[in-house]
């Protein structure tokens, strides 16, 4: 077995439930119209900021917010940016699961925390996770762990193909730093192509919900 990329079967998940909708444009407008809301969850739970839901929304509407720190402030905006951006490539039909996209995803949305030369592009060097006892692979197979992930694209279920490429994009470390918001983006941009509604992330699944 290949231990260093996830396995996954087919059916695993069929009990979590991610509405299926009518159109792209009703998924891309239900992400919009939650954008708010899906930036501060993912922030809040994935960088652990301290900034509000009330406080996050003013922040992306362009308002002065007192009490934010200043990295808190540039993580919302940049992350509000890359939901727009993924929005864009959905609505001018240029989303594909590609290299290419992941990595323009990344640009966009890391550009203030990772130096020009990491951004958009995988890691040249190894890296260790904090308080972490796994290693994530050598950046030396990264390419070749890229072409192996492919094979999830046949993942017959939609909702079991972009959470598997989230924990996957993830638990590899693809890029130097902006490794889960980016998974999230790229995983939320394949089922909205597919025409259902986006999910988010909280440590606990509550019964019927669609969270992971």
């Amino acid at each position: 077995m290949n231990t260093r990329m996830i396995t996954w079967t087919d059916g695993l998940l069929d009990s979590l439930n991610i509405p299926y909708l009518d159109s792209t444009k009703d998924a891309v407008n239900f992400m919009q119209s939650h954008k708010k809301e899906f930036v501060w969850n993912i922030l809040s739970n994935f960088e652990k900021i301290t900034a509000s839901l009330p406080q996050t929304k003013d922040i992306i509407l362009g308002k002065k917010v007192k009490g934010v720190q200043y990295g808190e402030l540039i993580q919302i905006k940049e992350y509000a940016k890359g939901v727009d951006f993924i929005i864009n490539l959905i609505e001018h039909n240029v989303f594909d699961q590609s290299k290419h996209i992941l990595c323009c995803i990344h640009s966009c949305i890391a550009s203030k925390e990772v130096s020009q030369e990491q951004l958009g592009r995988f890691r040249t060097w190894d890296v260790t996770l904090h308080k972490v006892k796994y290693k994530p692979p050598k950046h030396s197979l990264l390419d070749e762990l890229w072409n192996e992930s492919l094979k999830f694209n046949n993942i017959k279920n939609p909702v079991e193909q972009a959470l598997i490429h989230f924990l996957n994009l993830s638990r590899t470390q693809f890029f130097y730093d902006n490794n889960k918001r980016t998974a999230m983006l790229y995983a939320n941009a394949l089922l909205i192509t597919k025409k259902f509604d986006h999910f988010i992330y909280q440590l606990k699944i509550t019964k019927n919900s669609y969270l992971i």
